[in-house]
């Protein structure tokens, strides 16, 4: 079984950041992002992901919400390009996603005070945090990290990036998501 995401771009104009069934946009005015697109995708180094970071979600989940945030890395390897194909492992029941705003950091940055850290900002995209729960489950009873369950190759769909001034305020956005299961042949 696969899943076929499409994942769209953020609109200003309305606050919403949503996924869609259209390709990423390589007209000249999103020449940019498109750019920036590519080079995320072949030269991206880390992900640094943010868990429990959802009250309602983590008691979902049966976890307390933490007085710290919880960071997790996912591999590279598990970016997925606009429209392709996540490939889900078998046999498993449970593949969960949440849509999430990345935030893509532009230059080098270590250390940096918390007063000029917009600044190091170089686009949003929309991405998707995949998770096999069962793989999830059986990794933490056992003390072990989180990775093998959401760093599987093709797990972290992403959109193409969008110009910091096309979404000025990124604390004002809505997100949501539509998925249709497609069964493999």
């Amino acid at each position: 079984m696969y899943t076929q995401i499409h994942i769209g771009a953020a609109f200003p104009s309305t606050n919403i950041v949503f996924a869609s069934t259209t390709r990423i946009s390589k007209s000249p005015k999103m020449a940019t992002s498109y750019s920036a697109y590519q080079k995320l995708l072949s030269v991206g180094t880390k992900i640094v992901a943010v868990g429990r970071n959802y009250a309602a979600h983590a008691k979902e989940l049966g976890n307390a919400v933490p007085k710290e945030p919880v960071l997790f890395m996912k591999p590279t390897t598990s970016y997925l390009e606009n429209g392709g194909k996540i490939e889900v492992p078998e046999p498993l029941e449970a593949l969960d996603h949440e849509v999430e705003l990345a935030v893509v950091i532009g230059r080098r940055a270590r250390d940096v005070p918390e007063a000029t850290a917009m600044d190091y900002i170089g686009g949003y995209a929309l991405a998707l945090d995949m998770t096999a729960r069962e793989i999830q489950s059986t990794a933490k009873s056992a003390g072990l990290p989180w990775t093998v369950a959401k760093g599987q190759d093709t797990f972290t769909p992403i959109s193409s990036v969008i110009p910091t001034a096309m979404l000025p305020n990124p604390h004002d956005v809505e997100l949501w998501l539509k998925v249709l299961f497609i069964p493999y042949h």
